[in-house]
């Protein structure tokens, strides 16, 4: 018998497959379920509506992305490598996951009301993790806590907005370009200022 934590792992990485594959109104809890290779009363036991079942997929998402971004910045000192490693993880594989739904902005409409409260978590663990990156990669008096604070909401609102405006890769990749420019000139702007 398979522990909890094995199998929400299993449910919902038989869910985003499913997701991906038919989209997510498409998607019966018996598609999922079958994935899962589990019995349909075995998900509803664990997931009683396909609600909870959208919670667990992006608790279960963000919290397998948030791992491997970490375990990719442990490998890094350089600034520029780890905004590059930041904005693999955090902009454009979300993107690419999303964008590769059938219906993909139903999935976000869903996602907006039901997943809030996961999204907003993982907002303020990627906003920490950015943080802690600035103040590791830059040394002070060119990076405060408070800079750094700011330059991770920063960071934050402007990957969400990159995700919603980018309606190409093309577009996707230039912003997100764009971005790590910016925050690059603006730490190094600091520091000469310092």
């Amino acid at each position: 018998m398979k522990n909890k934590e094995d199998k929400d792992s299993l449910i919902a990485q038989a869910a985003m497959q499913q997701f991906s594959k038919f989209g997510l109104r498409k998607t019966t809890m018996q598609d999922v379920a079958k994935a899962a290779d589990i019995s349909r009363q075995t998900l509803y036991n664990r997931v009683p509506n396909k609600d909870e079942l959208l919670r667990l997929v992006a608790n279960h998402y963000f919290s397998d992305n948030i791992q491997r971004c970490q375990a990719a910045l442990a490998h890094t000192g350089q600034l520029e490598d780890a905004l590059d490693i930041l904005v693999e993880h955090f902009v454009i594989e979300p993107w690419r996951t999303i964008r590769a739904m059938p219906e993909a902005e139903e999935f976000e409409l869903a996602s907006t009301g039901i997943i809030a409260e996961q999204v907003k978590l993982a907002v303020q663990q990627k906003a920490s993790i950015f943080r802690d990156v600035m103040l590791r990669t830059v040394s002070a008096p060119a990076m405060s806590e408070q800079l750094a604070e700011n330059l991770a909401q920063l960071f934050c609102a402007t990957a969400a907005g990159i995700k919603s405006a980018a309606d190409t890769e093309a577009e996707l990749l230039s912003l997100c370009d764009t971005m790590k420019v910016t925050l690059t000139k603006t730490v190094a702007g600091q520091a000469a200022a310092a």
